[in-house]
This record gives structure tokens, sequence and C-alpha cells, in this order.
């Protein structure tokens, strides 16, 4: 009996370790749970700017967020939202809001939406603005809510691509989409594929002369895809003179055109003896370049000089070129605007093999960078620039390439991708791209538009440093670690001591 009370205190020493770990695991487990409770309770967004910081955020990770308020995609914005790197699950429940979209938005992969549609959707396009989904999911609450709402004039594309090893689109709700076509004319994505017409010297401007169809980016049924359509030209803007002049359309009134992205025409007099410049237009380059892109025709073979000037009295030679008779060549010169101005003048100088020097035409580079033609003592009456309007520089992110003559400009695109993974392998990405003076590139870069357009994908994994909730299971892991390993401990010392 005596043995066994003085072996109790032991036995009750076991007894309160044992019930400390218990309480530990316990106590460690409650806090990581509150802790993940907080911060999904926290998981809220009342703006677009904060809904886009969010998911930028939350790439590496997935998570849940909610909306308190509507969210407004502005008219200016063109944001790209693509997981298929991290393949993270992010949910967005919308609350009972709206997400209306009057710019441009693409929303990719293991994404989903969650609400009870209203009368608005979840997804509302407003006239103007351009949504794509692909391989996401909405839920609408039931088949009889609303999930989008496409109003009349915008872009509304969905579906999936299960070829790249994403998930198949889902939507649980309805979609009211426009009763129209909506089209945009191919010249409004790329100024190089408006059409360019020539009068010869010895014929006159008829309309006749104008292609009957353009083409076109028609948008239907949430599909898109390229062709050609029926144009009317407008009789207003055919030229009064002699002079290079751009003629814009309208299509018939079965479709409805995407923002104000109209047919456009390029009409340009030739001449059977000098060089002459076809389409021109300036494109700016990651805030600080500027690339001309100007094709020309030579009617004669020698030697042509595009020349630049500031005043269109004293000329500077840029570069030459040895051409062959009926030859049409391009030019690229290019500036890097914090070191250097470009030229406002353009001109090209031919010498021939007699010793006979033609001028051509002369462009003028605005101050708006575009191209327009000028005379030698100035702008002639009822000139119109070759490219006129706000969307007269392509986007930043890409520079097309050159085509067959030399020029002193490089630009490349080079593809980037961050893994292996078969959504990256199929992108075509856009990485770095450089201007510098040199030869012009061979090959130009063809811009490929599809139905479902892949993205870019530009991922940098080092942005993505807080991980709370990886660090919070790390630290319980230790701690319920230490705590059994001590436990384990006691009971060995314990036994130690009985024996």
């Amino acid at each position: 009996m005596a043995l066994m009370k003085a072996k109790r205190p032991h036995l009750v020493i076991v007894i309160i370790a044992e019930v400390i770990v218990f309480a530990t695991i316990l106590f460690f487990l409650n806090f990581a749970y509150v802790h993940a409770s907080e911060t999904e309770d926290n998981d809220t967004v009342a703006t677009y700017e904060e809904w886009k910081k969010w998911l930028e955020s939350h790439r590496s990770e997935g998570g849940t967020v909610v909306l308190t308020d509507d969210i407004i995609v502005p008219e200016d914005e063109n944001y790209l939202y693509d997981n298929g790197k991290y393949r993270k699950n992010i949910t967005v429940k919308t609350a009972g809001h709206t997400i209306y979209v009057k710019g441009q938005m693409e929303l990719w992969p293991f994404l989903s939406l969650e609400g009870t549609g209203g009368s608005e959707g979840i997804f509302h396009v407003c006239p103007g603005g351009s949504l794509t989904l692909i391989s996401v999911s909405i839920l609408a609450g039931s088949a009889e809510d609303t999930a989008v709402v496409q109003e009349e004039g915008s872009f509304f594309v969905y579906g999936e691509e299960t070829g790249m090893g994403l998930p198949e689109f889902f939507c649980q709700g309805r979609m009211i989409l426009a009763d129209k076509p909506v089209v945009s004319a191919a010249s409004a994505e790329n100024y190089q594929d408006m059409p360019v017409i020539v009068i010869p010297e010895e014929e006159n401007f008829s309309v006749s002369c104008l292609p009957a169809e353009d083409d076109v980016t028609i948008n239907q049924s949430g599909k898109t895809d390229s062709t050609a359509i029926p144009v009317i030209w407008q009789d207003t803007d055919f030229p009064k003179e002699r002079v290079r002049t751009v003629i814009t359309g309208t299509y018939p009134d079965d479709y409805v055109v995407f923002r104000d992205q109209n047919p456009r025409c390029l009409v340009v007099y030739g001449s059977s003896t000098n060089p002459y410049f076809l389409l021109a237009f300036a494109e700016t380059y990651q805030n600080s370049g500027l690339i001309l892109h100007m094709d020309a025709f030579v009617p004669q073979e020698g030697t042509v000089t595009l020349q630049g000037s500031d005043d269109k009295r004293t000329w500077s030679d840029l570069e030459s070129q040895e051409v062959s008779e009926g030859e049409q060549i391009s030019w690229y010169p290019a500036y890097n605007l914090l070191e250097e101005e470009s030229y406002t003048y353009y001109k090209m100088s031919q010498r021939l093999s007699d010793g006979t020097t033609l001028d051509s035409d002369i462009l003028e580079l605005t101050e708006e960078y575009t191209m327009e033609g000028t005379g030698i003592e100035g702008s002639r009456g009822g000139e119109t620039r070759p490219t006129e309007g706000e969307d007269v520089l392509p986007p930043l992110t890409q520079v097309p390439g050159g085509s067959s003559g030399m020029g002193n400009v490089s630009a490349s695109s080079a593809s980037d991708s961050d893994n292996a993974s078969a959504s990256d392998a199929a992108s075509a990405g856009t990485g770095s791209s450089s201007v510098s003076s040199g030869k012009k590139e061979e090959n130009k870069e063809e811009n490929k538009e599809a139905g479902l357009k892949t993205p870019d994908r530009e991922e940098n994994p080092e942005e993505d440093t807080n991980y709370p909730s990886e660090s919070l299971q790390i630290g319980v892991g230790i701690v319920l670690s230490v705590c059994v390993v001590g436990g384990i401990l006691l009971v060995f010392l314990f036994r130690r001591k009985r024996r």
C-alpha cells in the first residue's frame, strides 16, 4: 500500500502533462479555425480596383471574396485575369451585386462566380464593353436566375480550353444575349489591315474603285469569327482633289458597330514616274519609343533615300535602298523620345541611273503621332490623315515586325513562359521587346485573332510574398510537434522511474 501511494505523484504528473498537451492542441486548432474565419470574413471588396487587386494577390493561393457593392469595369480598362499557371480556385460571391463591364475584360480558368443574379445578372456587358469568359463557372442560384446580360453593341465571348488542361465552362442561369451581331472592322485592330486603293495617274476616282466588302470580327451568340460583310462608303468623304484621303463607311442595318470601329479605306493617287507613299502610321512603344511605319511604291529602278526635315527646306538623309522597277518597299525609322526628337516631315528622293532626281509626296508627323500628307508649301486643302481617331496608336505591348527592305529599326517580341504547364505552353505570350537602331527584321510577326483568344501570361511569382495561411499551418505544426515530443519524453521518464 505504501508503495502504491509513493507512485501516485508520478502518475499525477503524467496525467497533468497529457492534459496540457491535449489542451495545447485544442487551443491551436481553435486558433487556426478562428484565424481562417476572420480572414474569410475580411475578404470583401467594394470597387473594381479593390477587386482587381484582390484577384492578383490571391492568384497563387486561391480563396473567396465577397462583393459589398456593384463593380464597374471602366471604359478605358483592358484587363486580363489568367490563373493557368498556379491553378488555384478563386470564388467570387456577388451577394446580389452585379459586375458591369464598360471596358474590356478577359477572365480565364479556375474562377467561380456565385450569386443570385437578379434582373441585371451577375455580369452585365454594357454597350461598347467586351467580356470574355474562358473555362470559368457561373452559378446564378437557379436556372431561372440571370447569369449574363449582353446589351446591343457589346462583345461577349464564352467557352473553354479543355485541350489545354483547363476545366469546362459552366453556367447555371440564363444568358440574355444581344439580338444583332456586333462587328468591328479589322483595320480597327491592326492599321496594316486598312485597305489601300491606288488611283493611277491617268485615271479619276470613282466609287467603283472601293471594295464592296470589308473584313470584320463578328460577335454573335457568345462566339466570334472573322469574315467579310458588305460595306456602305460615305460619299461625303470622297476626295475632291487628287490627294490622299481616308474614306469611312458603315455596315448594313443588320449589324451593330462595336464602339466607333467602322470601316475605313485609304485612297492614294499614284505616279508613273515618282515614288509615293502608301499606308503610313506612327506607333509609340513602351511610352518612350516611336516607330514609323511607311509603305511606299517605286515605279522606276534606282536608289531611293528616305529623308527627314523639320522645316521642309533642309533635308537629312536617313537611309537608302536599291530598288527594282515597280517595287513596293517599307521604311521603319525609330526614335527614343527620351534621348532624341523625331523629324516632323518625311519624303523619298530617288536618283535614277541617268542622274535624274525624283521626289515623292511629303508626310507630316503630327503632335498626336499621326501621319498625314502635306505639300511643299504646307498642307494642301482637303487632305486627311491616313490614320485618324483615338485608335491611331496600336497597343503598346506589341510592335508589328518589319517587311522586305532595309530600315533603321529593330523590333522584336519574345515569348515568355514561367513554367511548362499545358496552358502556358499553348499561349502566345508577349514578353519583353526592344527597339534599337539597325536593320529591320525581315519577317513580320503575325497578329493572330481567333474566336477564343489565348491570353498572354506574364507572371512574376516573386511578387506574391504574403502567405498567411501557409505560415500559420507551419507554426501550428511546429507547436504540435513540440507538444507531442514533450509528452512522449514525460511518459518515458515516468516509466524509467517506475523501474
